[in-house]
């Protein structure tokens, strides 16, 4: 079981996984899941629940989080993280593009068009959130041969160092498995290639230039896609 040590806010965090990861048809299940969580030992914290279609799946991860304020005395809390599909135009959707907006494109000067979030109806809109709150999305936007685009990963900027990108990744990888894809491409920004080549993604050709800030072309085949390939 890995331990991350965080250092936020003038205190170290360690937080580590206490529950396996587990797949919700039902995102009501999560409070009396988290009121279970709380009473057991937070070393044999092992849960699974049912399995359930894969679009109808919502993705969990309960962190035992310990804040380590000095050598004599802690706090420890829990933080449950989930991710789902969010639908175009829901309020869902609305929100992650508040966030995508605010992290992607004021800084550079840019604002989102309205014929370009129309035109995000063929994609997939993917939300984590941390403890109920919104900390990032992310969109798959389908493209040919097996293929689907990664697009504008923004984790909110109270929740980034906590591996809540890396858990959203891994979610949208099993999304995009479940629906056909067989590879993963994106458009990655120079300053966060490093991220994507811990979560195995190669990165090919030149350095090129998008919204005004230098890129690379990534990509990763998609675990499992090939099995899934091959079932009768």
């Amino acid at each position: 079981m890995s331990v991350h040590k965080v250092r936020h806010c003038e205190h170290f965090y360690e937080v580590k996984p206490a529950i396996s990861i587990a797949y919700l048809a039902d995102n009501e299940i999560a409070e009396p899941v988290l009121d279970e969580v709380k009473n057991l030992a937070p070393s044999l914290l092992r849960l699974r629940l049912a399995t359930a279609p894969l679009l109808a799946m919502t993705r969990l991860l309960i962190l035992y989080r310990r804040t380590l304020f000095s050598s004599s005395s802690s706090k420890s809390e829990f933080v449950m993280i989930t991710c789902k599909i969010v639908q175009h135009g829901s309020a869902g959707y609305r929100e992650t593009v508040v966030l995508r907006d605010k992290l992607l494109r004021k800084p550079l000067g840019l604002r989102f068009k309205r014929a370009e979030l129309e035109a995000e109806t063929d994609s997939h809109h993917l939300a984590c959130y941390r403890n109920g709150r919104l900390a990032a999305c992310l969109v798959l936007k389908p493209e040919r041969d097996g293929k689907v685009r990664m697009r504008q990963l923004a984790v909110a900027e109270h929740c980034q160092h906590e591996g809540i990108g890396t858990e959203l990744v891994a979610y949208a990888e099993s999304v995009a498995t479940g629906l056909g894809y067989t590879e993963m491409v994106l458009h990655a920004r120079e300053t966060v290639v490093l991220f994507y080549e811990r979560l195995g993604y190669e990165k090919a050709g030149e350095r090129f230039v998008e919204v005004t800030i230098p890129h690379f072309f990534m990509s990763k085949h998609l675990p499992g896609s090939e099995e899934q390939q091959d079932e009768p």
